[in-house]
């Protein structure tokens, strides 16, 4: 579910505590951003959710520029994951993806993430490059994947 900028404060604080566990203060800080930005440029973020239980379990932040977005955070708590909630965050930013115009999406990842990078690949994501000693706590390397939509131009009105 794709949530408004009015709908995230009811459930920032759980959204903070999924990706507290992965990315420490980082997902509060573009929460912050989302919430703030009023400003209808080119550029943009989005935050994608999935619940069970009636309780946030998955997120995803995807960052739009004109035609291409980035995939900048994926969390699923530890006791949901491999349940198909990142699949399901993925399909619905693919479909808003295309709904967008957007034709290409970028990610990194962490090399040792082995389980995130399969996902990622078949969801046909490829590697397109590679920053090294990019992550901190352990130093690693950062994988660029990218993933083009070819069927990503808004539909024309049919006359």
């Amino acid at each position: 579910m794709l949530l408004n900028r009015d709908e995230i404060p009811g459930y920032r604080s759980e959204i903070e505590a999924v990706g507290e566990l992965f990315f420490g203060g980082e997902t509060r800080s573009f929460i912050t951003y989302i919430i703030g930005n009023t400003n209808n440029s080119e550029s943009c973020r989005h935050l994608f959710v999935r619940s069970a239980g009636g309780r946030i379990v998955a997120f995803l932040i995807l960052s739009t520029v004109l035609d291409e977005s980035e995939i900048l955070q994926v969390a699923v708590k530890k006791e949901y994951q491999r349940s198909g909630f990142a699949a399901a965050l993925l399909e619905e930013v693919f479909g808003f993806c295309r709904e967008m115009g957007i034709s290409k999406i970028f990610l990194e990842v962490r090399e040792g993430n082995l389980p995130a990078r399969s996902l990622y690949e078949k969801f046909g994501f490829e590697e397109a490059g590679l920053r090294k000693g990019y992550y901190e706590n352990p130093r690693e390397n950062g994988v660029i994947m990218a993933k083009n939509l070819p069927d990503s131009a808004p539909e024309k009105s049919k006359k």
